[in-house]
């Protein structure tokens, strides 16, 4: 009983873990931007930060959801249009995804229309 209150306990510090390696990667990302470096090392930032977390978080629910949280970070606000999670697509694109949390649905934004895409983009109706 005693493993698990001292488990119980360490849940605010482990969170508080994972949001400080991706907010880190996520300062790194824009010094990065600043200094016109590829966009690569920005990704590569937030790989590292998914590792320190799960070296320094305790099972495997923190390192999975660090590692949602700076996807979500990266397409968030390195990812164009900045600070949107909605990409604009031209007519007959294809995008291939990255495994996200989601369904696997994305939305794209054609011609002033919202629609719900995967894969290839043809029309929106």
């Amino acid at each position: 009983m005693a493993e698990i209150d001292k488990r119980k306990k360490r849940i605010p510090f482990q969170i508080l873990i994972t949001i400080s390696f991706i907010a880190i990667a996520t300062g790194l990302g824009w010094g990065f931007r600043q200094l016109s470096f590829p966009e690569t090392n920005i990704v590569v930032a937030y790989i590292l930060s998914v590792l320190l977390v799960a070296r320094f978080t305790n099972g495997y629910f923190y390192g999975i959801a660090g590692s949602v949280l700076a996807t979500a970070a990266f397409n968030y606000f390195f990812t164009s249009p900045y600070y949107g999670l909605i990409v604009t697509a031209q007519n007959c694109a294809t995008y291939d995804w990255v495994a996200t949390a989601e369904n696997g649905w994305h939305a794209v934004v054609l011609e002033n229309r919202v629609g719900w895409v995967s894969g290839e983009v043809c029309e929106i109706e």
